[in-house]
């Protein structure tokens, strides 16, 4: 249960890392909403994938990452570790219709993440700050399992995801 949850912290903090350094590629802010959150979720789970601090900094607010290890073979093996559980990331799609808070400069966006062993659906939380969006949260709607040997009950049915580092022991 600890595990998919540290996977979906992970997945988070990706996402927010692309969401702070996406300003670079459009001067003056120009860039369509739905171009700029498709590319800062892209970018967050890549360097997910990748296990790039950098691209999952550039995405993340600085409380996320300020509790990062500063050493990055250390963050590297952090994250690693915490992906275990879920396998590998392999591919992920987003859904076509977000749901948008004009008033309030939010979006909800669903993301179909499939690994080694899950098909997981998040749902990321992307606000704009500063003319820029960022990923201010990340949700576990569902865990599909994609085989039959691979235990969901260890996982969270949905929700917010436990970003406690204490192992849980049966």
């Amino acid at each position: 249960m600890t595990k998919l949850r540290m996977m979906y912290l992970i997945i988070g903090l990706v996402l927010l890392s692309l969401a702070a350094g996406c300003g670079g590629g459009s001067p003056g802010g120009n860039e369509p909403k739905a171009a700029a959150q498709k590319r800062i979720i892209n970018t967050y789970l890549e360097g997910l994938k990748d296990l790039d601090y950098n691209k999952l900094k550039q995405s993340v607010t600085y409380s996320v990452y300020s509790s990062w290890p500063t050493d990055r073979t250390k963050f590297k093996e952090m994250l690693a570790e915490r992906q275990k559980p879920m396998g590998t990331i392999r591919n992920w799609t987003l859904e076509t219709n977000p749901y948008v808070d004009e008033l309030n400069n939010q979006t909800l966006v669903r993301a179909t993440v499939t690994t080694d062993k899950y098909k997981v659906i998040l749902k990321f939380d992307l606000r704009k700050y500063s003319n820029q969006w960022r990923i201010y949260g990340v949700d576990t709607e569902r865990t599909i399992p994609l085989h039959k040997n691979s235990t969901p009950s260890a996982l969270p049915p949905s929700g917010k995801a436990d970003y406690s580092s204490k192992a849980k022991t049966k």
